[in-house]
């Protein structure tokens, strides 16, 4: 069967379609490819181009079907396609409406975003400064907290906050050393002002107060005199601020400082005083200025008169200083011949404490030697009263054991007092530093000055030392010394005249007593001079009170001491003592220690406690054990018990019970290491401290100094000396230290041993000699180690009583090394001999 032949119009209707087709997808692609480029940021123009190339296609399309339409299509047909090519043209045509909103809303928004980004980044440059800002400020803020530290802590002002709604204070170290307490003891809803003030100044205080609470003054302000302590009053200066309010402006919180300004306000004083005399002075001027203008016209005899009054003060002049003169070598001569016999009595002594003594000669060879150093002390005290006049006495602070020196006192006053029949009783409070820097020998004058005194001026009763820290912090403390007496005491009259030079209460004192009426006023000057302060309470019949308070560095221990530590379980031990002013003083020691004391007034009192507890240990006084009717001793019930008497050394009675191994002793006055190691020792308790331990043979064997030169061979050495007991003690010193002595009578012996060709690893020279002095065998000694070889130098060491100020100045112009004034001690002795041979 033939195929079936095509026609013209159908092929041409078939192309048409054809061609319709291929320019549309053409058309497609090129729409495709324009959107894609305006997506990544074409002009706005390949839009127009692309809409252009779209209806042209279409339009070709269009003609294209008209052309290849076959004639067979009926004209329904015709328009249906061309109907349905219009309805895509109009698609494409919202489709590229559409995709120009889009850009232009793109665009819209990468500016937006470009804005943000801007913007953000602006803003995280702000932040990186304000932070850097904020740990500056943070810095200063720390820094400022520091520098406020440092002056409410370390400084002299006091610092307290008060809390008005729970009314009470918080305070800093000083405030409380201002008010008189230690910091913890300081109660935190105390109010000082009202307590320790004076009512008239509280008044002043309160008006002050009330103006700034009522907003009427912008801060509070005050001076006025405060209480600190039993017999003392400081001004001090009060500042404060409200810095809290609520929101009804009540005040919440208030800060402020206390100031110390006693030493300003004495000032003021002195101000006003020296103001008002200079104002009388003025008026008495004035009133006789008429005497003055007619005293003029006689200028030439006045004149005269006063080239006579010159004339009269140069002779006055010069016969002061020939006197001071008198006296300065009046001084030095005093002190040399009292440091003569005075080193042959403590050298000696020291050549006795090594040999063998039983423990009662040891005991009075120990008094021996604190009696010659407290001889010695007096005579530096006298010797010192120049300088202090001059105002060239100089303090020499070192850390030293307080308490050890409280009680060498006490053993120095002790034979007076019992010699009178006055109990000597001393109070170390446990509180109290031990160990503390200042200058011992100055504030052992002081005390052992008015102890002295207490004791001149008491016939009967006791004299009472007490020595306890009134404030103070772990680096600092604040001490007061008080000794009270019995005695006749001082009218209130008088006690202004005390402490003046050359001053006691009335002529009568003086002939009854004795005295200079220098000691007060020494005790004045040299407790001025340590920073201190100085008073007394006195009453005509009823006794004195003398006082002083230091203000002491404490001083860094290597170890903490037996007698300051619990040692013990508890143990009751029962204490007799009729005055109980000896027992309430050892009882807070014993407490310390973790013993249970009681003390009791009677021996039937105490050995009523003692049946009915289980006391291993009693304490009683000599004048008690003694009794025939005392129970402890003669009641089988109480064999048991250790015994402790307290007794005098010159007691000899106490043997007699301790002998026979009823009791053991404690000589008066108590030492708190003596008393701890006896107690120690009756309970079984073992101390590890071995210098607290007595001796416990009678026979010791004696402690010889040995010499601590390192050298090979002997060491000669030559003691120039006049006196034959100081030659004595010198040679036997140097012997027992293992050195081969040679001793000239003089300097010219001395000088002459040298030119004979003697030779001496060291030479000891006194000063004043006869035939030839120290200083001219020095001199001439020198002289002849000039014509030796180079090297020759034989070190000479002055040995002598010259004292004074300028003699060791002279030794060492004389040619010789050092200088040791006497008396000596073997320590220094050796000390000085390992400086320039060892």
């Amino acid at each position: 069967m033939d195929e079936p032949t095509l026609k013209l119009p159908e092929i041409k209707g078939r192309l048409g379609r054809i061609f319709a087709v291929i320019f549309s997808l053409i058309a497609m692609v090129f729409a495709v490819a324009v959107y894609f480029i305006m997506r990544s940021g074409s002009s706005y123009t390949s839009w127009l181009i692309t809409l252009a190339v779209i209806m042209v296609i279409a339009l070709g399309y269009i003609l294209g079907r008209l052309i290849g339409g076959g004639l067979e299509r009926d004209e329904y047909e015709r328009n249906s396609e061309i109907h349905d090519n219009l309805k895509v043209v109009h698609e494409l045509i919202k489709a590229n409406e559409y995709l120009e909103t889009e850009t232009l809303d793109l665009k819209k928004h990468r500016k937006a975003l470009l804005s943000i980004m801007e913007d953000a980044e602006r803003y995280n440059e702000e932040l990186k400064h304000e932070i850097i800002e904020r740990k500056r400020l943070e810095a200063e803020a720390a820094r400022a907290r520091d520098n406020m530290d440092l002056i409410l802590h370390g400084g002299d002002l006091g610092y307290w906050d008060w809390n008005l709604k729970k009314n009470n204070c918080t305070f800093n170290d000083r405030l409380a050393v201002i008010l008189g307490y230690r910091l913890e003891d300081l109660p935190n809803d105390m109010d000082w002002r009202r307590q320790l003030t004076e009512p008239e100044d509280y008044k002043a205080i309160q008006n002050s107060m009330n103006l700034h609470l009522d907003g009427k003054a912008d801060t509070y302000n005050c001076e006025y005199r405060i209480h600190r302590g039993s017999n003392d009053w400081i001004w001090v200066l009060d500042r404060g601020r409200i810095i809290e309010r609520d929101e009804q402006q009540q005040p919440l919180r208030m800060v402020g400082t206390l100031l110390d300004i006693t030493d300003r306000k004495e000032y003021e004083l002195e101000m006003k005083e020296a103001n008002r005399l200079l104002d009388k002075r003025s008026r008495e001027l004035e009133e006789n200025q008429h005497i003055i203008m007619g005293m003029m016209e006689d200028a030439n005899e006045a004149r005269e008169s006063l080239e006579s009054a010159n004339r009269q003060l140069l002779i006055a002049r010069e016969r002061a200083e020939k006197a001071t003169q008198a006296k300065s070598d009046f001084l030095a001569s005093m002190s040399h011949e009292i440091r003569t016999p005075m080193n042959g009595i403590i050298g000696t002594a020291s050549l006795l404490y090594d040999t063998v003594l039983n423990p009662e000669q040891r005991e009075y060879l120990r008094i021996i030697q604190t009696s010659g150093d407290a001889l010695l002390t007096l005579l530096n005290d006298i010797l010192d009263f120049s300088k202090i006049e001059a105002g060239k006495l100089d303090l020499e602070p070192q850390p030293f054991d307080l308490r050890e020196t409280c009680e060498h006192i006490t053993e120095l006053l002790t034979p007076t007092a019992l010699e009178k029949g006055i109990d000597l009783i001393l109070r170390f409070s446990p509180n109290t530093p031990s160990f503390v820097v200042g200058d011992a020998g100055r504030i052992r004058q002081v005390l052992m000055n008015l102890a002295g005194n207490a004791l001149k001026f008491t016939r009967k009763g006791y004299v009472y030392l007490n020595v306890e820290m009134v404030a103070g912090t772990e680096k600092e403390t604040t001490i007061n010394f008080t000794v009270s007496d019995t005695g006749i005491g001082v009218s209130r009259e008088e006690l202004p005249q005390l402490f003046q030079k050359f001053s006691q209460g009335d002529s009568s004192t003086t002939r009854e007593f004795g005295g200079t009426g220098l000691g007060l006023a020494i005790c004045k000057q040299l407790v001025n001079l340590m920073g201190g302060k100085i008073g007394m309470e006195s009453e005509r019949g009823k006794g004195s009170t003398f006082w002083f308070r230091l203000n002491l560095p404490v001083a860094n221990r290597s170890r903490q001491s037996e007698i300051d530590k619990p040692i013990f379980n508890g143990e009751p031990i029962m204490i007799i003592d009729e005055k109980k002013i000896m027992g309430q003083s050892i009882s807070e020691w014993m407490t310390r220690w973790g013993l249970n004391p009681e003390v009791a007034g009677t021996v039937d009192e105490a050995a009523e406690r003692i049946s009915e507890g289980n006391h291993r240990i009693v304490l009683i006084e000599e004048h008690l054990a003694y009794d025939t009717e005392n129970p402890l001793f003669t009641q089988p019930e109480f064999d048991a018990l250790g015994k402790l008497i307290v007794c005098s050394i010159t007691n000899r009675d106490m043997r007699t019970l301790d002998g026979a191994g009823l009791a053991d002793n404690l000589v008066k006055p108590l030492r708190l290491g003596n008393l701890l190691w006896k107690i120690a020792e009756i309970l079984g308790y073992q101390l590890s401290s071995l210098s607290m331990h007595p001796p416990k043979t009678v026979h010791a064997q004696p402690t010889v100094e040995l010499s601590t030169i390192k050298n090979a061979g002997t060491r000669r050495i030559l003691v120039t000396e006049d006196n034959i007991v100081n030659q004595t003690v010198a040679k036997r010193m140097l012997a027992k230290g293992g050195y081969e002595v040679d001793v000239a009578e003089n300097g010219e012996i001395a000088l002459n041993k040298v030119k004979d060709g003697a030779t001496y690893d060291l030479i000891f020279m006194d000063c004043q000699m006869p035939r030839m002095d120290g200083y001219e065998a020095s001199r001439q000694i020198r002289k002849l180690e000039e014509d030796t070889p180079a090297g020759s130098h034989v070190p000479i060491i002055a040995l002598t009583a010259n004292a004074m100020q300028g003699d060791r100045e002279k030794c060492i112009s004389a040619g010789m090394d050092d200088y040791i004034p006497k008396p000596v001690k073997k320590e220094a002795l050796f000390d000085m001999i390992n400086r320039y041979v060892g």
